[in-house]
């Protein structure tokens, strides 16, 4: 595979920044996944997961997907009593516009687990990975950029309550869901006149 670059940055350990991460693995030397939460030590429901609480479900594509980056992570999802497999065509209950639709087998097979339970399998696959690193109690304070303010360097980054530090990376993906604000914190350093 292609060689992207030494260091790829991910803000954010939830579902969509973890597998952003397993994805850039491939591709950069080294990944750091950010995370202003610290990671339980069980599948458990995490504070700053909207829905965390909340049955999940695996469509197919996204099933398969897990198991193309990680073989075996449907099945070891459920040997381990937390998740389902089964036929999404079939074995679920479709309602559309108030009337149940009709079964029928098919090929595309899905995975019924917990949020905590799908997100703790990944995790742990994903850190076992010997590029890819995690700094808890990480709060991002904004992006870095070049002195011509074209390009993202890095990231500020308070790590565990010491002083802010700066974490330098070739790519900076932020996966924090719709209440980020790292672009905001970017024009505003930019328009106060501290463009990185």
């Amino acid at each position: 595979m292609k060689h992207l670059g030494e260091h790829a940055i991910v803000i954010g350990a939830s579902m969509g920044g973890l597998l952003a991460a397993r994805a850039l693995a491939d591709f950069y030397t080294t990944v750091t996944v950010l995370e202003r939460d610290a990671f339980p030590a069980a599948d458990t429901a995490r504070k700053g997961v909207p829905q965390g609480r909340h049955a999940h479900g695996l469509l197919a594509r996204g099933s398969a997907v897990l198991e193309a980056f990680f073989p075996g992570y449907n099945a070891e999802v459920v040997a381990q009593g937390g998740g389902l497999i089964g036929d999404v065509a079939n074995d679920v209950i479709w309602i559309g516009r108030n009337v149940r639709l009709a079964s029928g087998k098919s090929d595309l097979g899905g995975l019924l687990a917990s949020r905590p339970v799908l997100e703790g399998h990944l995790r742990r696959r994903l850190f076992a990975l010997p590029n890819v690193c995690a700094i808890e109690h990480c709060s991002v304070r904004g992006l870095v950029a070049d002195s011509a303010g074209t390009s993202v360097t890095g990231v500020r980054a308070c790590v565990g309550g010491k002083p802010e530090e700066t974490i330098h990376g070739d790519l900076v993906i932020d996966a924090t869901g719709r209440g980020s604000s790292s672009y905001l914190r970017l024009s505003a350093d930019a328009e106060a006149g501290n463009a990185p």
